[in-house]
Formats: structure tokens, sequence, C-alpha cells
């Protein structure tokens, strides 16, 4: 095998790695995908009109620069780390260290399948993007990536042996289909294909020439010639209609919903057509979401969230396995469960603790004051028709949100900080002390006023703008108190624990 010392400083790499060569018709496909319904459309009913077209020959540029980045990207697996280098005349190289490593995440369609190959994303906790995407790689490549990573986490220093294999794993979760049906009951996935439907519709060119009112004047001639028991049975057939879509959809991107127990790491994977695999560090996760709707909490189960420190949030492409850990879980089985993640999630039972008095009141106001906006819109467009609609809206707002101001709480114990909330779907957050990045107290004009603050929790894994943890309506004698807490519980974990990621630890905006 050949060597080469040049490139990053003190670092002995080895030969370097090519994407597959099928990674040129990926990424061309990704650039026409966009263009390719309206290019039919156009090209088809058009009549002369070839602007979807004049796109698709304006993305040529684009795959030019697709080809140049192809001949000229390299990886190389070394001692220390996954070396990528890219660009022809501004040439980008950077190591990333196998501690370093949040996640390997792993995407394959059918054509991925086909031609045996898979989409990498190898994620730390620096940015939110993957800090090398390998686009596309053979099964062989990713292999060998994982064999590297096995080795420095097993504290090994021997030359790694092509023929390793990696440590048995045995399966901790599986979601059967009858719960991943209940899981899709939900029209909202049905209504938004609809939505994707009617879009692509848009692209006919006489679609916005069509007359709304013919439509009305169809619509009421159909309620005159036939009886109120036709119209509802229709209303029904839509409505099975778009719950059906919402369980097809379900089930196309959580089929084989599998969690697998490593040494150290979870192995997620799910997908029909597209099929996603994950490899987590447990000592990666940062929170755990136990998430109960209403649907479910009557049927005795429960649902699972995860972020991790690498949790990428991507549009268009949010990974499944990013999402759930456990899709549905029933009651009875989530203690075993929630021991095999870190059994300090199975400590004494939480002594919650309420938000300050005033809270049910401040929510409720905002609760009608959202309710006055939306009526705005709609007392225009249906003038006092809407008045007993947005009176029936007000007043379960208001309900809904004392209901959930009654039943917000949080808790404070040795090694976790839980949030709860919800009300008709039930929210138990769980972050972990020792990894807590970050606390702080924030305070709007209206806290100021009535001495409330809120207490924010930050975590490598957070969103940006969206604390991992965070407790409104505190009286800010307590919310001080538990800042104070807080700070101290982080300061004794940073100083007793080792430094992860075989580091110093970063900094924290204590």
């Amino acid at each position: 095998m050949e060597s080469e010392t040049n490139g990053v400083e003190g670092t002995e790499l080895s030969v370097s790695r090519r994407l597959h060569p099928t990674s040129l018709g990926f990424r061309f496909f990704g650039y026409l995908k966009p263009f390719a319904i309206p290019l039919i459309l156009a090209l088809s009913f058009a009549g002369g009109d070839k602007t979807e077209a004049w796109l698709a020959i304006s993305i040529g540029p684009l795959m030019l620069f697709e080809l140049l980045r192809f001949f000229t990207f390299r990886y190389r697996l070394t001692r220390e780390g996954l070396v990528v280098r890219e660009g022809l005349i501004f040439r980008n190289e950077r190591l990333v260290p196998y501690a370093r490593i949040q996640n390997i995440d792993t995407r394959q369609g059918i054509i991925h399948r086909i031609f045996g190959v898979l989409d990498v994303r190898v994620e730390t906790a620096t940015g939110s993007e993957p800090e090398a995407h390998l686009k596309v790689i053979s099964r062989a490549r990713l292999g060998e990536l994982e064999r590297h990573l096995a080795k420095v986490n097993s504290a090994e220093t021997e030359s790694l042996d092509p023929e390793q294999t990696t440590p048995p794993r045995r399966a901790v979760y599986e979601l059967p289909t009858s719960d991943a049906i209940l899981l899709g009951l939900s029209p909202w996935r049905g209504i938004a294909i609809v939505g994707v439907v009617f879009g692509l519709f848009a692209q006919y060119p006489s679609f916005g020439n069509y007359d709304l009112g013919l439509l009305e004047r169809d619509w009421s001639e159909f309620l005159e010639q036939n009886s109120i028991f036709v119209s509802l049975a229709l209303v029904l057939l839509l409505g099975l209609l778009l719950v059906g879509l919402s369980v097809f959809v379900t089930l196309m991107r959580l089929h084989g919903f599998r969690v697998e127990r490593g040494r150290e790491n979870l192995h997620i994977s799910c997908g029909l057509f597209t099929r996603h695999n994950t490899k987590l560090d447990l000592a990666r996760i940062q929170t755990l979401s136990i998430r109960r709707p209403w649907l479910l909490r009557r049927l005795g189960r429960t649902s699972l969230r995860i972020t991790t420190a690498a949790a990428v949030q991507e549009s268009g492409d949010e990974s499944t396995t990013r999402q759930w850990l456990a899709p549905v879980l029933r009651d009875e089985h989530l203690p075993a469960f929630l021991g095999e993640i870190d059994p300090r999630l199975l400590d004494s039972e939480p002594h919650w603790q309420p938000l300050a008095p005033s809270a049910g009141r401040r929510m409720s106001i905002a609760a009608g004051l959202r309710i006055l906006l939306l009526a705005i819109p709609l007392g225009i467009t249906f003038k006092l028709y809407a008045v007993p609609v947005v009176a029936v809206l007000f007043v379960l707002a208001i309900l809904h949100a004392r209901g959930a101001a009654k039943r917000a709480a949080f808790a404070l114990q040795t090694d976790l900080v839980i949030d709860r909330e919800g009300l008709f779907t039930h929210r138990e957050t769980y972050a972990f002390v020792d990894r807590i990045q970050g606390v702080g107290i924030h305070e709007s004009p209206f806290d100021r006023r009535h001495a409330t603050a809120n207490v924010r929790v930050d975590t490598a894994g957070g969103m940006k703008f969206v604390s991992a943890v965070e407790i409104p309506y505190l009286e800010r004698d307590r919310a001080d108190r538990l800042h104070a807490e807080l700070i101290q519980r982080v300061a004794t974990t940073t100083s007793s624990a080792p430094a992860p990621f075989g580091g110093e630890y970063p900094s924290t905006d204590l």
C-alpha cells in the first residue's frame, strides 16, 4: 500500500480513496430531480413555453463543477483520523479525528442497492453540516472506515486487520407493523402529500386559468341534487384517504425499524425504498425525550426521541434515524429499554416542581391573543359567520393553556435535568448534567413585570435558537437558585469526569 507524507503535518497517510464512479450519476440526478416533473409538464403541455427546459439547461455549469469535484475529491484513513481533500485551484484538506466522530449516518435508496453503494455522512459536534460527506462509496469502503473506528473505540493501537469482524450486536428494539400503523393514524402527513400533488398540478399551464367560481357552482349543484348523507359520505371518504396516505408514508419510512446494541454503540436502521442506517455512540446522546400522544397513551404505548451532538437538520433530507429512538414502545418495556441507553435514566421517581402561579394566566393571555389574530382574516373572509367559530376556538385555547400550565413542571436529579410539558401530548425531556454546555437565565419585559425568568439549558445537540431544556415562568428567586445549582453540578462534573473526545472540555457559557 502506497503512502504519502505531504498534507496534514505529522500524519502518515494511506493510499488515497476516490468516491465510487456512480457518485457522478447520483449528483447529476440530484440537480435534475427538482425540475423533472415541471420539465415533463412543460414539454408536454406548454405549447412552446420552455421555461423549465431553460432552467434545466442552466444547471449545466453546476454539473461541470460536480465533475471537477469528483476528480479532485480524495479521502484517506490514517492513524489519527479521516483526512478529506478536495479542490483544484483552492485546495482544502482537513483531518477529522476518529475520537471526534459522533455518528456515521448512511442512506441507501433503491438505486444505491442495485449498485451496492451508500451515501455516507460522517458527523461531529462542530457544526450543522456533516464534517465529511462521502457521496457515494461502496460497502467495502464503509466497512474499512468502521473497522478503523472500532479499533479506536476499543483502545487498540495495532495495525488494522482487513479481515477483522465487528463485535456481535444484539437487537434491543424492533418496531411491529401494527405499532407503525398507530403512529401513522394522523391525517397531517396525508394533507402534506395532497399539498405536494396540488403544487405539481399547478405547473399545468391552464391550471391557473381555471374558474374557481365554476367549481363553487358545481359543488352547489351537487349538494342540491344529492342528500346530505352523500355529502357526509364524501367527506368521510376524503378523511379516510388522508389517513391512508399518512399510514402508507409512515410504513414506508419506518419499515423494518430496528435498534441493535453494540459494545458502546447503537445501530439504528429503517426504511423500505430508502434505507437509513445510523451508528450512534451512547456517550454522545445529549437529550432523550419521552412522548406520549393521546392515542398512544390510551393504548399503553409511548415513543422516544433523542438528540446527539451531531444532530443535523437538513431541509428536505431529515434523517428518520436521528429523530426516533423508538417510534412506538409499550409502557411495560420502557424501563428495560431506558436501562440499555443509560442506567441513570432509571433513577428514583422525579420530584416534580411546578411553575409560578402566574404561569396559567400568562399562557392563557398569550393563547387568547393568538386566536384574536387569527380572527382578523377569518372575519374578513366569512364576516359574521366567523364569530361562533372564533368564540369556540377562543374558549378551547384558554382551557388548553390553563391545563398545560397546570401540568408543566421540572425536576432536578443528581445526573439529570427533566422538563415536563404538554396536555394532549405528554412530553418529558431528559438532559444529562455531564453533557450540559451552557446554562442561562432569560427574561422578557413581561417576565420583569411579574418577577419571573426562564432557565435555559443547552447541550451540544441543541438546535439553533432552541434550548435543549427550557423551564419558563419561574419566580426570580427560584430561577436564580436553579441556575446556581446547575452551574455547581456542571462544574463538579467537568472537574471530576475524564475529558470527552480524548481532549479538553469545550468551553461552557455559564
